[in-house]
């Protein structure tokens, strides 16, 4: 936040303007050649101003032509031209002599700009390289420094609504362990019929759930399909008790468990034929 913020505040104080680096580079060029526009800017007055020059040659044109400019319309056509042409030549006479008076070498200016231009290129190589990257990374770094200094409300609201969103999640769990037992009832009295149509009448199927998590653990508990995992447990002798499937079931009984899960999941599956080999 210490560094956001000496960021901030050194851009925000040097109160960039678009298009200011170029105007001022332009002004920095006038006043480097102060002199050398001052000379020809009086040169220039001098040669239009002067006697014989080119305001009196223009001059002396008009009066020679005016003499004779009624006698053909290219005539009056040309004093027209000249005419509109003194016009122009006065107006531009007397703006050369403004410049050239107004020309002056400013030392306190120049080094004004030299410094503000130095602060600019600096901004600018730290910053990005141009004045649009200069403001991105202000607003970019304004909006940073406002996370930041409101993290710790923002934490308070993200904690509120990690709970909330918690109590729903174990919820939830809690309701679809419910309708899984349910299941795993039905899904057992359906494997033993069919079993004992294949010579395991005798069989006892049950489907063990895992211990459920208290609410505290449901982050570190949860899975995509919530917090269960089973175990399907058999007895194939009757008075026996139910163990792990995996550990105590035949081939020959593991083959016809088979048959009776696939007999049941063609019933749910939209199968409507198996066959088995």
């Amino acid at each position: 936040m210490d560094i956001l913020s000496f960021q901030i505040s050194e851009i925000e104080n040097a109160n960039l303007a678009e298009g200011e680096e170029e105007e001022l580079v332009a002004l920095r060029k006038k006043l480097l050649n102060a002199e050398k526009i001052a000379e020809s800017m009086q040169r220039a007055s001098s040669l239009l101003t002067e006697d014989n020059g080119a305001v009196d040659a223009i001059r002396g044109a008009i009066r020679a032509i005016s003499s004779v400019a009624s006698y053909d319309q290219e005539y009056e056509a040309i004093f027209d031209r000249l005419t509109n042409a003194f016009s122009e030549m006065e107006d531009i006479a007397e703006t050369v002599s403004d410049c050239a008076s107004s020309i002056e070498t400013d030392e306190s200016e120049l080094s004004r700009i030299e410094d503000r231009l130095d602060l600019i290129h600096s901004l600018y190589r730290k910053y990005g390289g141009s004045h649009d990257a200069v403001i991105a990374f202000l607003e970019n770094a304004q909006k940073e420094y406002d996370f930041l200094f409101n993290s710790a409300q923002e934490l308070l609201l993200l904690d509120k609504e990690r709970d909330v969103a918690v109590k729903e999640i174990y919820q939830i769990c809690k309701d679809l362990r419910s309708y899984r037992q349910k299941a795993a009832q039905t899904f057992s009295q359906i494997v033993m019929k069919e079993l004992a149509e294949l010579g395991m009448g005798r069989s006892v199927v049950d489907v063990a759930f895992n211990e459920f998590p208290p609410i505290e653990e449901t982050e570190s508990s949860l899975t995509s399909t919530g917090f269960d995992t089973i175990e399907i447990l058999l007895s194939p002798n009757l008075g026996e008790p139910t163990k792990p499937l995996a550990k105590i079931i035949s081939g020959g009984e593991m083959s016809r468990f088979m048959l009776a899960i696939k007999a049941q999941y063609s019933r749910t599956g939209e199968i409507d034929t198996c066959v088995f080999d």
